[in-house]
């Protein structure tokens, strides 16, 4: 049996998407799966330190699986603001308390009393993952009212012109984030070698402060998907996380330039190099959400040309 015109352009959803997955069934599962993502990150993030600038760049598969997973579940996250926001307000709560706490553990502790720690505290990852997470929240919320003031008609991607310009305003933030987390890396990895974290420096004020202007770089980078997400996401991905995590690690070890305790610079790119990774990798899969907010049914079709039974 065929169906006819009429009947195909008189067709309806069987199932609503309010009905699909409602704001408790996503609440429920953001609020169990977000604090499972943030640990996975932060201990994934050390492993890979550790393995970078102990001169094994590619030696951590566990911290490598770790981060993996993470993107995946951060873009099912993203993914299911289509149905609700909620989600992704639970997982930078989550974030946030997180990194309360990182924070008033690295103020009032005289020094790191993990490995993990030491290799979160210079850069102050659980802070700048709220960063990035509270930014991309507040530009999905703010792409949802504009969408529902549109009827939910898919927002046009800018011009040519417009993206070029979008993509170097991006570009220059990321650039900005590089040098800022270069500066502020540790010059040392006696602590990692010796396996005696509490041998890692203490913040100073110029170390919060650079750690602030790493979270202002980050939100600006992040808030830059408002006028374009696929400038971000080009950034994102190909500055950032596959230099970072894939091309720079496999260079260092085909010309065996692999950090060396006499080598300064190539400690801080052993330090940096994937946190920048990170760092990308999270704005690149959280922003998702936005591309959803504004074309929520672009990944779900709403009709059908023909059925036959």
């Amino acid at each position: 049996m065929s169906l006819t015109a009429e009947n195909v352009r008189a067709h309806a959803p069987l199932v609503k998407r309010e009905a699909l997955l409602g704001r408790g069934t996503i609440a429920v599962f953001s609020f169990v799966v977000s604090p499972i993502i943030l640990t996975l990150l932060y201990n994934s993030t050390a492993l890979l330190q550790e393995g970078s600038i102990t001169g094994i760049p590619l030696g951590s598969p566990t911290g490598q699986l770790g981060i993996l997973v993470v993107a995946i579940l951060i873009i099912i996250l993203a993914y299911l603001t289509r149905w609700s926001a909620i989600g992704i307000v639970i997982a930078t709560t989550w974030a946030g308390a997180f990194a309360a706490l990182f924070i008033g553990n690295s103020i009032i502790s005289p020094a790191p009393t993990s490995s993990t720690q030491a290799m979160l505290m210079w850069q102050q990852l659980p802070l700048q993952t709220f960063v990035i997470l509270f930014t991309a929240l507040m530009v999905t919320l703010a792409k949802r009212r504009q969408s529902k003031r549109n009827n939910f008609k898919p927002e046009k991607e800018p011009g040519p012109a417009a993206l070029s310009g979008y993509f170097i305003v991006t570009l220059l933030f990321a650039l900005s984030l590089i040098f800022l987390v270069l500066a502020s890396s540790p010059n040392t990895i006696t602590p990692t070698i010796l396996n005696v974290p509490q041998l890692m420096p203490k913040l100073s004020g110029s170390d919060w402060l650079l750690v602030l202007l790493i979270s202002l770089a980050l939100m600006a980078f992040t808030a830059m998907a408002y006028k374009s997400v696929v400038a971000v996401q080009l950034v994102a991905w190909f500055l950032l996380v596959i230099p970072a995590l894939f091309l720079g690690p496999l260079f260092s070890l085909l010309t065996n330039k692999l950090v060396t305790p006499q080598d300064p610079f190539m400690i801080s790119i052993g330090y940096t190099m994937p946190v920048l990774g990170v760092f990308g990798l999270i704005i690149a899969t959280c922003t998702y959400s936005i591309s959803i907010s504004t074309n929520p049914d672009a990944w779900i079709p709403t009709s059908i040309n023909s059925v036959t039974i």
